[in-house]
């Protein structure tokens, strides 16, 4: 049995302070949690619970490591203080997984039973096992039989088009001719429109317009055409002849499209990091969709249930795939971060602010004055990443400001990325 510590109510309070879905919470309402729980400590190999277990307790692990094995045998290492442990282990019941101490541990240990709110919230947690909301039980069995499917051969990752990688490895070498890489791009036509637009925008506009490929190149530099090409081909993923699946699509590429815009900005206004960069980075937080649409495109039955089905597959798989695609195209490590980390409005790694923050922020920005923000997003000003970026200027004025000044860039910016 793990050995309880000597505990208060304001240790509890304080160690839940970390963990979802209690660091949104008041005060007042975290103190009344903290009264069914306590602060417990567990010995290497020791066990916490087993599969199956229907016990009223959650675990949030504070100290140490665990580890979590599923139904099907596979394995997830937790380290405390780390984004995946900011999530309670196994919320769910039946429980998914058995876990056990590999190191020394500290957790807390919750009485949830009777708490359905929060029962509620816990369902949403997600590991590399994924889990299921309760109240849809009756779909376990599909959803692991298509994960098993995709993560074995049923999941095809997309591919850059061919001028697009050329041009890329082109770029990337240290004798690389400005000639070369124009006449590369220049066999996609729509990419070199695109290109032409980009050097002709306000964003990076010479005294006389580009008429060339080459001047366009000339004008924003290899590297900037090197993060617009890839960004550029992205745009050109996002599209399905299958009607369902095409208003998927579209509305993941108006959210992709927007994140970027505003990605853009607003590393070019805080002077953080490359804007092109940034951009890319937007473009790609969510890019795990795209092989899940694409095994979806081989089975439309997955669109009859009000789309109920393939959102619990979005839910589960979406960052796996996406940092799949990341390492599939050989982008930068970064960019798995931002892939992984997108949706944590709460990290918080180092004290200088990065992609991620950078995405992050973004996206908070494109909830603001929209009915459609979820309940979880929290205002702005809250957001470590935020106060990382704006640094002692973070408040809600300059969000405002911000968007205001913003606005025109980010419209043209998602124009010239192309209309969903």
């Amino acid at each position: 049995m793990a050995n309880t510590q000597t505990n208060s109510l304001e240790a509890v309070v304080e160690a839940l302070q970390w963990f979802d879905p209690f660091r949104h919470m008041e005060i007042s309402d975290m103190l009344v949690m903290a009264t069914k729980g306590s602060i417990e400590r567990a010995a290497p190999q020791q066990a916490l619970f087993a599969v199956g277990d229907k016990d009223p307790w959650m675990y949030c692990l504070m100290e140490g490591t665990v580890e979590l094995t599923g139904r099907d045998g596979r394995k997830s290492t937790i380290v405390a203080r780390t984004p995946h442990a900011v999530r309670p282990l196994s919320p769910l019941r039946p429980r998914l997984h058995s876990a056990k101490a590999i190191t020394p541990i500290a957790y807390v240990r919750l009485d949830i039973s009777g708490l359905l709110d929060v029962q509620k919230l816990l369902s949403q947690a997600e590991y590399g096992v994924y889990e299921l909301p309760f109240d849809n039980s009756g779909l376990s069995e599909q959803l692991q039989i298509h994960e098993l499917s995709m993560m074995g051969d049923g999941l095809h990752l997309p591919s850059l088009p061919e001028v697009a990688l050329r041009a890329q490895q082109l770029i990337d070498r240290d004798d690389a001719d400005l000639k070369d890489i124009a006449k590369i791009v220049t066999r996609d036509p729509a990419l070199t429109a695109k290109l032409l637009k980009a050097a002709n925008s306000a964003m990076y506009r010479g005294t006389s317009p580009a008429q060339t490929c080459e001047q366009a190149i000339t004008r924003i530099g290899t590297k900037t055409a090197r993060q617009l090409i890839t960004a550029f081909a992205v745009r050109g993923l996002f599209e399905s002849d299958m009607p369902g699946l095409k208003k998927h699509l579209r509305t993941s590429w108006e959210k992709a499209n927007e994140v970027a815009a505003i990605s853009y900005v607003l590393a070019r206004l805080t002077k953080t990091f490359k804007p092109e960069e940034a951009l890319l980075a937007g473009l790609l937080h969510d890019i795990g969709v795209l092989p899940i649409f694409g095994y979806v495109a081989k089975r439309p039955a997955l669109l009859n249930d009000e789309g109920q089905l393939l959102e619990q597959l979005l839910g589960a798989l979406r960052v796996r795939a996406g940092i799949s695609v990341v390492r599939e195209w050989k982008l930068p490590e970064y960019f798995e971060v931002v892939v992984r980390d997108a949706n944590d409005w709460w990290r918080d790694p180092a004290p200088q602010p990065d992609l991620a923050d950078v995405v992050v922020v973004a996206k908070v920005h494109g909830y603001i004055g929209k009915s459609s923000k979820p309940p979880q997003v929290p205002s702005l000003p809250r957001l470590p990443a935020f106060k990382k970026l704006a640094g002692d200027a973070a408040n809600p004025r300059l969000s405002a400001q911000i968007l205001e000044e913003a606005a025109a860039q980010i419209a043209e910016i998602k124009s010239i990325m192309g209309p969903a």
